[in-house]
Order: C-alpha cells, then sequence, then structure tokens
C-alpha cells in the first residue's frame, strides 16, 4: 500500500527535523574541537605566566567566548520550535558564532539547501 500524501509529508518532515538536528549536532562538534584546541594551547602554554601575558590571557578569554556559545547552541536546541524556525536559528547562529568557520559554514548551508531546498 503507497504512503498517502499527508504520510509522505509527515517522512519529509521528520527527515527535515533529523537533518537539522544533526546540523546542530555538527556545529557542537566543531565547537567541542575548538574548545579542545584553545585547552590545548593553555596547557601547553610556556611557563613562566606573567599576569600581564596578553596572548595568555586572550587564551583564556577565547575558552569562555567558545563556552558561552556551547551554551547558547544547547539553550537552542531545547526549543521546541518549527522547522523554519530551527532553520532560522541555524542561520543566526552561523553568522553570529567566532568560531563557526567559513569551511564549516558552506558545508553546513550547503547540506540544508540540498535537504531543504530539494524537498519542498
Amino acid at each position: 500500500m503507497m504512503p498517502t500524501a499527508k504520510a509522505h509529508q509527515e517522512m519529509e518532515g521528520q527527515s527535515e527535523i533529523a537533518l537539522l538536528e544533526s546540523v546542530w549536532n555538527r556545529i557542537k562538534e566543531h565547537l567541542e574541537t575548538e574548545r579542545h584546541r584553545v585547552n590545548e594551547e593553555i596547557r601547553n602554554y610556556p611557563p613562566p605566566i606573567p599576569a600581564c601575558d596578553a596572548q595568555f590571557n586572550y587564551l583564556l578569554e577565547e575558552r569562555v567566548r567558545i563556552l558561552e556559545e556551547l551554551d547558547r547552541l544547547k539553550a537552542l536546541t531545547r526549543e521546541s520550535l518549527t522547522r523554519s524556525d530551527r532553520r532560522t536559528l541555524i542561520d543566526e547562529f552561523i553568522a553570529w558564532s567566532k568560531y563557526v568557520n567559513a569551511e564549516v559554514e558552506q558545508s553546513i548551508r550547503s547540506s540544508l539547501t540540498s535537504v531543504m531546498d530539494g524537498g519542498a
């Protein structure tokens, strides 16, 4: 028995939601990688570290900013939103993030476009 149009739309909707969740996970993984990179730089920073060491202080601030982005990401993914709202939030988060580089952004936008626009 062939699925009804409504069942087909529901399957497409579930597929889009799964894609959006995977995009959030890719962003999270990227931010976690950046956090790990900064933590390694801090851990391997050559001693002694004077309190006025601008580069070391920058790394500490960068670690805080990455954690703030991760917290923001977690808050956004907990919200119950429509597919278009999720897409909008992903676009806004990518544009806002200091740590989602152009390569990651392009990969995410490409996968979103191919599935979201292809299924429309």
